[in-house]
């Protein structure tokens, strides 16, 4: 995936999120090939690093690094 992941990664809704340790998350649908749904980067100053797992719960994510929380929610309708 061209990046290094430190944290666990975590499915929901049927897919696989790994988060990097520079703040970009890849969405993976499973199946026998690679099949990358999407990618999200987070800002990130210089000396931010990403190592907590994401945090799934009542329709949001959370990102945690080593100076911020982050609360991600879908622009789209449910």
């Amino acid at each position: 995936l061209g990046t290094k992941f430190i944290s666990s990664p975590i499915a929901a809704n049927g897919l696989a999120y790994f988060q990097s340790d520079l703040g970009e998350t890849v969405v993976l649908k499973p199946g026998p090939k690679l099949n990358i749904v999407s990618r999200n980067a987070l800002p990130a100053a210089s000396d931010e690093i990403y190592r907590a797992s994401l945090a799934p719960s009542r329709g949001q994510m959370f990102s945690r690094s080593n100076k911020m929380l982050y609360c991600l929610t879908s622009s789209k309708s449910p």
